[in-house]
Order: structure tokens, then C-alpha cells, then sequence
């Protein structure tokens, strides 16, 4: 019922600047634990045990694309002492932004997955 509720209200959850930070946190969290996951994954001691295979690489550039958009996005703001998540509203990309974050995150939890 209280999705239904927001739902049909019409508010856009993603224009709360709550919602930036809690992305913000959660990616970087899980693409830690994704990038140890891989570097874990191929190590034998101290030693690289073999080449990250295609399946990999590819989760990486579709992460490395993700970040690239969220740059493109955010490259002409200066922080000034003013809220990132009001200059990102402002500027009209911070629904852009979160959607962005939200796919490194997924990606991240692929990855973190195919490795565990």
C-alpha cells in the first residue's frame, strides 16, 4: 500500500537529496568489495594465477561507461560549500546521476557474485 501510495502521488523520490547519498554510499561499498572480490579471485598467494576472463571485462567497461556518464554529468559543477545533491538537482542531472549509481551498484553486485 505505501508504494502504491508514493506511486500515484506523483513525487519523485529521486529528487531527494536523502536518496543521492544512500546511492553514493551503497556503490562505492559494494564496488570495493566487488574489485576485491576479483583481485582475490585471481590471486595464488602473492602471485596473479591467470587473466580476467571476458565475462569480467566486460561488467568492468559496462562500470567504467557508468562512471564516465556520471562525469560527463557533473564536470561543469564546483562545490562551493553547496550541497552536491542541490548542484546536481539544480543543474536538472541528479535523476541521471542516481540512475548511474544504481547500475555501478548492480553491476558491482554481479561481479561481487561471480567471483564468491
Amino acid at each position: 500500500k505505501m508504494f502504491v501510495d508514493v506511486f500515484t502521488s506523483g513525487i519523485d523520490i529521486f529528487e531527494h537529496q536523502k536518496e543521492f547519498y544512500y546511492w553514493v554510499d551503497k556503490t562505492t561499498y559494494y564496488l570495493q568489495e566487488a574489485l576485491f572480490q576479483i583481485y582475490r579471485g585471481n590471486q595464488t598467494g602473492f602471485v596473479t594465477e591467470r587473466n580476467l576472463d571476458q565475462n569480467i571485462l566486460a561488467m568492468i567497461a559496462n562500470v567504467t561507461d557508468a562512471i564516465e556518464n556520471i562525469e560527463s554529468k557533473t564536470h561543469t559543477l564546483s562545490l562551493n560549500g553547496v550541497d552536491p545533491a542541490q548542484q546536481l538537482r539544480e543543474a536538472g542531472v541528479l535523476t541521471d546521476v542516481l540512475n548511474h549509481l544504481e547500475e555501478i551498484y548492480e553491476i558491482s553486485v554481479d561481479m561481487y557474485d561471480y567471483y564468491r
